[in-house]
């Protein structure tokens, strides 16, 4: 919890209100505020983590944590709390411990509000496709074996997907593609996916692993998410996320291992 930022949730009415920083694909910092109304799971897992709250029981002092505070307000009472990570610095408030896991987890939920929502979501995955054969033969699918598209329009509620795939025990490769309808449950797994893509600011390069680039068109523009273990030079304009194998997990369950619709050949 490194950005600064006000939350408030109303218990009742399930409102969810907040002002806070987060590095954007739209700028370097941009600020997040809004309102939204909580599901009731959500609310249940503020009340959690309201409820693993506990008095302070030491003095010790930190230096390199954001100081967090909350105000807690009952029907009877208004408790003033403070992270007790900053205990020899009182505030007038009580010490409590484990106050981080509220804080990050308002974050998550102000990150997510403000996210622009997708109108249609592209992944490739490139290398090493799991179901994939290997490259072998002359094949005119050879350049694109490894390049396994797959796109769904949520506006539309349609899924599309594109790839090269060789019959069991050959090397026969064909194109396959094809489209289906999207379905609410589907649809609902796929933009939870997409809510758990969370940029990162140090990349780390992983071996012997698909490369995944994510495209996102939205009403604000063009979102593009590469995989936080790339090893290939970031696009500029690209930021790098992790959870997103994920998404691209998602996608290949949805599209399974299906025949080619089109009967294109090799």
């Amino acid at each position: 919890m490194d950005r600064p930022g006000i939350y408030s949730v109303d218990a009742g009415s399930g409102e969810f209100s907040f002002d806070t920083c987060d590095k954007s694909v739209f700028a370097d910092v941009e600020q997040l505020q809004g309102r939204v109304t909580l599901t009731e799971e959500q609310l249940d897992e503020v009340r959690g983590f309201v409820n693993q709250l506990r008095p302070a029981t030491s003095s010790a002092c930190g230096f390199d944590k954001p100081e967090l505070t909350l105000d807690l307000l009952t029907s009877s009472k208004t408790y003033l709390l403070q992270d007790d990570f900053y205990a020899c610095r009182p505030l007038g408030r009580t010490f409590v411990g484990q106050i981080d896991g509220l804080a990050n987890f308002l974050f998550d939920l102000a990150r997510t509000a403000s996210r622009p929502p997708p109108q249609k979501i592209t992944v490739v995955s490139v290398g090493g496709v799991a179901g994939d054969a290997t490259v072998e033969g002359d094949s005119t699918c050879d350049q694109n074996l490894y390049a396994r598209t797959s796109s769904v329009d949520l506006d539309a509620s349609e899924l599309t997907w594109d790839f090269c795939k060789a019959a069991a025990g050959t090397n026969v490769y064909r194109i396959v593609h094809g489209r289906r309808g999207l379905g609410v449950a589907e649809a609902a797994d796929l933009l939870n996916a997409y809510s758990n893509l969370e940029p990162v600011y140090v990349t780390e390069c992983v071996l012997d692993k698909p490369n995944i680039d994510v495209t996102v068109e939205t009403s604000k523009g063009t979102l593009h998410y590469v995989d936080e273990a790339s090893c290939d030079e970031i696009p500029q304009g690209a930021r790098p996320v992790k959870n997103i194998d994920a998404l691209a997990q998602e996608f290949s369950l949805l599209v399974g291992d299906p025949v080619n619709e089109s009967g294109a050949g090799d």
